[in-house]
């Protein structure tokens, strides 16, 4: 059986030719086998023949029959903008990215690449995309934008495809003085983000995705925390007690900041808990599935619910495990 990828696509493709030893003894094709077998046709198959016996396997890459591409042309940029600077910003119109305004933390910087890819031929395509990372001098504010846009590629295509995107990550401001004595019993190590992904024909009206979330340290961490002066025993392990009181013993010698003492620091300063709550607005419902499909991976409990209209949708991820530090630590 011959098989074509990707020629309606990018104008070029592969053209694959497989078969494989078949139950009857006769010659299948591996994409049948992939595709339209289910678990246990294909376990009872491996099952009698481990070694799936390949006949022949041919690959070859070849020009579209329409709207081939036939020359590539291609440039990365990559770009520094340091707080003297402009920020980069979308150039497409309609969508506001999230803004970094407070200088607490010392002075921003901004790294950006750039990449722009056209295909020329019988038909040209063309798609480029932007990524910047801006950070303030101590990592404890960062933002990520994203812009990507391509032209018409399948010729069921009429629009061009964009997608924006713009999130951000901060941490609590922490008073150093309070970490370096270990004054941390009730300090705030609450992390906030947001995310929010517009796509489709444009970056304005088609679908939307925003997620707000928070990182924050659990019940079980605070009350480790608060125990952390009575003795840690085999039986009842506590962290928290272990790396502190062996924090004071290497103080009494002189070692303010020795390894253990950075390890109780880096210990009380990473967050387990989290609470994500998000919005789809005008977004398919294979979208909405698919990203249903990846959080139930998670231990979490999900809460998928519609509000106002079919074209908005609600979600919540009540408090799982995560695993965030301080940049620093």
């Amino acid at each position: 059986m011959h098989e074509s990828y990707l020629h309606d696509a990018f104008g070029v493709g592969f053209d694959v030719h497989a078969l494989y030893e078949n139950e009857f003894n006769d010659q299948g094709s591996w994409l049948s086998f992939f595709l339209n077998k289910d678990y246990r046709q294909k376990f009872y198959y491996l099952y009698a023949n481990p070694n799936f016996e390949p006949y022949h396997v041919d690959v070859q890459f070849s020009h579209a029959a329409t709207g081939a591409t036939k020359e590539m042309q291609g440039s990365v940029k990559y770009q520094y903008y340091d707080s003297e600077h402009t920020q980069p910003e979308f150039s497409s119109g309609g969508f506001e990215d999230y803004k970094i305004t407070d200088d607490e933390n010392g002075p921003f910087c901004t790294c950006a690449l750039e990449f722009e890819v056209k295909g020329l031929g019988d038909k040209e395509r063309k798609a480029n995309a932007k990524i910047s990372w801006t950070r303030d001098l101590k990592r404890a504010h960062h933002k990520l934008n994203f812009y990507y846009d391509r032209s018409p590629f399948h010729s069921l295509e009429t629009a061009n495809l964009k997608i924006c995107g713009s999130g951000y990550l901060k941490y609590p401001k922490y008073d150093l003085g309070k970490v370096a004595f270990l004054d941390t019993i009730g300090m705030n190590h609450q992390v906030e983000s947001a995310l929010k992904l517009h796509f489709g024909k444009d970056c304005s009206t088609d679908q939307k995705v925003k997620i707000d979330g928070q990182f924050f340290t659990t019940e079980e961490q605070r009350l480790f925390e608060s125990k952390r002066e009575e003795p840690d025993t085999p039986e009842h392990y506590n962290p928290y007690a272990y790396y502190y009181q062996t924090c004071l013993k290497e103080r009494a010698r002189g070692i303010n900041y020795g390894e253990q003492c950075l390890e109780y620091i880096r210990l009380i300063s990473t967050v387990h808990g989290y609470h994500f709550h998000g919005k789809f607005e005008n977004v398919s419902e294979e979208i909405c599935i698919a990203f249903q499909m990846i959080l139930s991976a998670w231990k979490s409990s999900i809460t998928f619910f519609d509000v106002f209209s079919s074209q908005i949708k609600l979600f919540s991820i009540a408090e799982g495990l995560a695993n965030l530090r301080l940049p620093w630590t």
